[in-house]
């Protein structure tokens, strides 16, 4: 069994103890207000369905920034010049920026041959980037990579 398998059948598994324990919560929620199980079972898969419908509005706002990034100006590869770059004191990253106008943000790093333009990046991610004790990491968990579809939680490009 290769690392990533067994690193995901892991998560797997804390997964299914985390639903275990909200749902034996909801039913001792349910028994101290006086309701059936039954119906505490509904109530979670209600509170279920409306954290999908918040993923569901992302992924609709990344689409909008799709399709917003397909109509600007650009040069072949896609990759938008001219953004003001600032160096940043982290291990990892080099130097980002930011476009308000595109909602593109910029990454060079130390080590590695390709800089990235990631779309669609709201103001507050990069300000929380700016800010971050930790650039790298943030860039990792909020930018790069989003860990409940297993794919860049904003799209790139890189060049």
């Amino acid at each position: 069994m290769s690392l990533a398998s067994a690193r995901a059948a892991k998560l797997a598994a804390a997964k299914k103890r985390k639903k275990k324990i909200r749902n034996l919560q909801a039913i001792v929620e349910a028994a101290e207000e006086g309701m059936r199980p039954a119906k505490a079972a509904k109530l979670r898969k209600l509170k279920d369905l409306r954290k999908e419908s918040k993923h569901a509005k992302r992924d609709e706002a990344l689409a909008a920034a799709k399709k917003r990034f397909e109509n600007q100006p650009k040069s072949k590869a896609g990759w938008i010049s001219g953004i003001d770059m600032i160096s940043v004191a982290s291990s990892n990253l080099a130097s980002v920026g930011y476009s308000v106008e595109y909602e593109r943000l910029e990454v060079h790093f130390h080590h590695g041959k390709w800089d990235y333009q990631h779309i669609g990046v709201p103001q507050t991610v990069f300000d929380r980037l700016i800010s971050a004790s930790s650039k790298g990491k943030y860039y990792y968990w909020a930018i790069a990579y989003n860990w409940r579809a297993g794919s860049p939680a904003y799209p790139y490009i890189k060049r």
